[in-house]
């Protein structure tokens, strides 16, 4: 069994309570290369006895994807390995300012945050950060104002805007970006399909849009 374990590479589905898994357990998977989760933390768990899941020792881990919930986390609970390469979060609901640990992951490529990972309204990205992400998809985000330059995802090829109703508009200098390949907007506000229709007019050469409008958000 123990042999086994050792050369699991892929897990899905196990559920796991802050506070719970040891050392010990995590070094039981060290080949572990693609992990899907639930991740529970008590409500009444205090942040010492009942620690966040500590992801970042499993070193070879590329794919992970996590459903979160339970006590809000606070800065510095929150940490991946930095061989991660495609990351999706859900629930999570914290503040826009922990978005700085995912965003310094070397290896990043795919980022997906649904249904209220990152909450508040406005979400200002910074240099230096996702220097290698080519897939973002944003689902159903309560964010408002997203203040981005083509800069900050220099190797961006998708993006994905999914529900996040109260999304004014895409960043237009996200036209700026080279290796932009599709942008999709589904379900959003008629303002943000202007804006994409908006870079949609510069005529971007290998550049595809797609809109699925929805009528009922205005």
């Amino acid at each position: 069994m123990k042999d086994e374990m050792h050369s699991l590479v892929s897990l899905s589905f196990p559920c796991f309570t802050c506070g719970e898994v040891t050392d010990e357990m995590i070094l039981s998977f060290p080949n572990l290369q693609n992990l899907s989760c639930i991740v529970v933390k008590p409500i009444n768990a205090s942040t010492d006895s009942s620690p966040f899941f500590a992801f970042e020792s499993l070193c070879k881990l590329e794919s992970l994807n996590i459903s979160y919930y339970g006590k809000v986390l606070k800065a510095g609970e929150l940490n991946f390995p930095s061989s991660i390469k495609k990351l999706t979060l859900s629930n999570f609901q914290l503040p826009w300012s922990h978005i700085s640990v995912i965003g310094r992951l070397p290896n990043l490529e795919v980022l997906k945050l649904k249904s209220k990972t990152f909450e508040g309204p406005s979400w200002t990205t910074e240099e230096e950060h996702f220097l290698n992400l080519k897939c973002l998809k944003l689902d159903t985000l309560n964010i408002v104002h997203w203040n981005a330059s083509g800069d900050h995802f220099s190797r961006l090829q998708q993006l994905i805007v999914r529900k996040c109703e109260q999304l004014e508009e895409i960043p237009l200098d996200i036209a700026s970006i080279s290796t932009l390949q599709i942008i999709e907007v589904h379900q959003c506000r008629k303002s943000v399909e202007d804006s994409v229709r908006r870079i949609e007019e510069e005529d971007i050469e290998g550049l595809k849009i797609f809109i699925k409008s929805s009528h009922s958000v205005v």
